[in-house]
């Protein structure tokens, strides 16, 4: 019965799903990194995590986000030093 028919109005053929694991574009893919951050920063970054309920990598994840996204330009020169001596340890006399 089904030769008989026009191939227009045979049924179509479906696709097995896919078996195994599917390539990943490496745009897409997470990569371990290490960075190396002062204990001053290290509390800083803690603190805020907890505040908002984020683990600190996701909170780290989140901040590098927001700056490669508005970059750091928005800020005036005396905003920016006034930021890179808050993360600049403190020298013990």
């Amino acid at each position: 019965m089904e030769a008989e028919r026009a191939p227009s109005e045979q049924t179509p053929q479906v696709e097995k799903p896919h078996r195994g694991r599917r390539p990943v574009d490496p745009a897409l893919k997470k990569i371990q990194i290490t960075i190396t951050i002062s204990p001053q920063l290290l509390e800083k970054v803690n603190k805020q995590a907890r505040e908002h309920g984020l683990s600190r990598t996701s909170f780290i994840s989140m901040a590098l986000e927001n700056a490669c996204r508005h970059g750091l330009n928005q800020m005036s020169p005396a905003e920016l030093i006034t930021l890179l001596r808050e993360l600049t340890p403190k020298e013990k006399e």
